[in-house]
């Protein structure tokens, strides 16, 4: 059983905690003494993070000094360093993130942004939602998203940002691919691993004066692990995934242009527990297609920037028993946005836009249901003496189920230069948001799989809202200290409940408020011209509106690592340990129909990844995951990976 003492919890905040947690703080804050000191030894002046230039905050470029809401931005350099294959194990080492996996590859997963639900977090590729509105909460299918060659960089928004991206957006993770190029450019990697796992992808790219092309395909497969612990057959669970993703853009005239994205999702997933007719529960697979397309016309002049976009995406999933269809849904989601910005004066400027979404969600039964919103948001950003930003927004949603509803949120930096080479950021954020219930909650209080007491229950929307204030040290030399302490909930959230006579079950709002409140940490030290540190820590207190911890939300989550570089920089490696610890569970009882918690054990996880460059044009690539091979569970009842060792080449044209 686990060891439930907390980890790296600051006890001023929280001096319930034990004796064991106050000394692993002790140890954490001379680390960070130490860190500190060696900085100061190797200060130089270097351009800072802060110039850095995002646009998932606030729709339009910003740099990163003047947003004021808790962001992270995973650059390409990053992803190359750690060289996963998938989203989820890339994303599951950022500061505030946690994430939960059924089992392997290709297996229903959840992502949450400070604890929040993953169907609580939008997940944008190149501008378009990648939701699922088939899903049983219409979240993003995360578990098919990989992180292979064409994802040039990600930025991750935590915390409820409604207000500028409408319903259902607990937290804002985008995906960029990469641009097209002037010149004629390409890649072909390919890797081979554990589980006959192997993965082979290639990118295109070329341009002229009048615009640009960008082509990449991915290939993704794997045996697989026997993912479930009541699977007495011990057969593999394998996947298979293919994706293309396009770009087009065209240069119209100086400061106008055109670009249209498509996307191409094929996946299958084998499982288990699907009890077919032939008796036998190993006989499973799940399809996934998934096909998302956008067009979008932008105009930047001097002191207005405007767009216009249509996005589609059509998602069809199909699973199958013993070779023969159990169930299968057809989802289908359409929306056109307009969007501008005016300087209105050298310190204030105003942006605004609104947007018509349809969705249409067919099921095998015969179920059909559309869903019509529109939503206008306005907000105004005062900056002053190029040190103060200030923002304040608001947005209002008509929604087909949930009806009319106004978002909010308000931010604030402040930058401090302390030196010629160091400087400091307050900052603040607070907003609101809601979720509608979803096609599926809907439909299946009408099926024949739901109580009786389905029949009496109106779902209604939830409603979200938090704050965080954080404080960032950028230093001269590149290193960074950042601690933030958030406070969010959700009221009336949607849950599904079983019933003791064994007539099924039923979605119902629960009456009450789930909290998330806890500090995240992180840092970053070069220590020296080929060694650089990094850490984050996130505490995360928990509680359901009956007073009980929130289920798979681990309470202790922390990062430590370091990036290293030798030969002349031709050989990069990096090293991270992750450490999750003071999370449960909860499991069905078949005796009294009732959900229990269960307490999951704590566990490390030490993945270690290199890249050479043997050749200009070749590189060669080598990866250990669990290198301990540590055996845990993120989920009751489903196995992990153990140890992985995996090796591969990309060559570029």
């Amino acid at each position: 059983m686990s060891d439930q003492n907390g980890l790296l919890t600051p006890s001023n905040l929280f001096p319930r905690q034990n004796t064991v947690t106050k000394k692993m703080v002790a140890r954490t804050l001379l680390s960070t003494a130490i860190a500190s000191l060696l900085y100061a030894a190797t200060s130089v002046a270097v351009e800072t993070e802060l110039d850095t230039v995002t646009v998932t905050a606030s729709r339009f470029e910003t740099p990163l000094r003047e947003i004021g809401a808790s962001f992270t931005v995973i650059d390409r350099e990053e992803i190359e360093n750690r060289g996963y294959q998938t989203i989820t194990d890339l994303l599951r080492t950022q500061v505030g993130l946690s994430a939960s996996v059924s089992g392997g590859e290709g297996s229903a997963s959840s992502l949450r942004v400070r604890g929040e639900e993953g169907f609580r977090t939008l997940i944008l590729i190149d501008g378009v939602d990648v939701s699922d509105p088939t899903g049983t909460q219409a979240g993003p299918a995360i578990e098919h998203l990989l992180a292979t060659g064409e994802v040039e960089r990600i930025e991750i928004l935590r915390g409820p940002q409604g207000f500028i991206y409408g319903a259902d957006a607990g937290g804002v993770i985008q995906i960029f691919t990469k641009e097209p190029s002037e010149e004629v450019e390409g890649l072909v990697a390919t890797e081979y691993g554990r589980y006959d796992s192997s993965t082979v992808n290639g990118y295109v790219s070329a341009g002229s004066e009048l615009g640009g092309l960008f082509l990449s395909v991915n290939r993704r497969d794997t045996n697989g692990f026997n993912r479930r612990l009541d699977d007495e057959t011990d057969e593999a669970d394998g996947y298979e995934n293919q994706t293309f993703h396009g770009k087009y853009v065209w240069d119209l005239t100086s400061g106008m242009a055109a670009q249209i994205v498509y996307r191409n999702t094929e996946a299958d997933t084998e499982f288990d527990n699907c009890f077919g007719a032939d008796g036998r529960e190993d006989n499973c697979l799940g399809n996934f297609n998934q096909q998302i397309a956008k067009f979008s016309f932008s105009h930047d002049g001097r002191d207005f920037q405007q767009s216009v976009a249509l996005s589609w995406s059509e998602t069809d999933r199909e699973f199958f028993t013993v070779d023969e269809s159990s169930f299968a849904t057809d989802g289908e989601s359409t929306k056109a946005e307009y969007l501008f910005k005016a300087q209105i004066n050298s310190w204030v400027a105003v942006q605004a836009g609104g947007d018509i979404k349809e969705e249409v969600v067919d099921l095998s039964s015969g179920d059909r249901l559309e869903i019509d919103e529109y939503g206008l948001f306005v907000e105004a950003q005062a900056s002053f003496n190029q040190s103060t930003t200030l923002t304040f927004g608001a947005r209002y949603d008509d929604h087909d189920l949930a009806g009319e509803h106004v978002s909010a949120r308000l931010t604030a930096a402040k930058i401090i230069e302390l030196n010629r080479f160091d400087q400091l950021k307050f900052r603040a954020s607070a907003g609101n948001g809601f979720r509608a219930p979803s096609a599926s909650e809907l439909t299946f209080e009408n099926s024949p799989f739901a109580s009786p007491l389905a029949a009496e229950v109106k779902l209604t929307e939830e409603q979200t809202r938090g704050f965080d204030i954080g404080l960032d040290f950028y230093a001269g030399n590149g290193a960074m200290f950042g601690v933030t302490y958030f406070d969010q909930e959700v009221t009336d959230s949607i849950d599904y409940n079983n019933v003791t006579d064994n007539s099924g079950g039923f979605y119902s709002n629960v009456k009450g408020d789930s909290f998330s409140k806890g500090v995240e940490l992180e840092g970053e030290i070069p220590v020296a011209d080929n060694l650089v540190l990094f850490s984050n820590l996130t505490y995360n207190e928990t509680e359901r509106p009956d007073g009980e911890q929130r289920i798979r939300r681990p309470e202790n989550v922390a990062n430590f690592g370091a990036t290293f570089t030798a030969m002349q920089e031709k050989l990069s490696m990096l090293v991270n340990l992750r450490i999750v610890r003071d999370f449960i569970d909860a499991v069905f009882d078949p005796v009294s129909f009732a959900v229990l918690d269960v307490p999951l054990d704590n566990y490390k996880v030490i993945d270690i990844s290199a890249r050479y460059q043997w050749l200009p044009n070749v590189e060669l690539t080598g990866r250990i995951e669990n290198l301990g091979d540590e055996d845990y569970q993120e989920i009751n009842g489903f196995e992990t990976a153990g140890q992985g060792v995996y090796a591969g080449i990309n060559v570029s044209l």
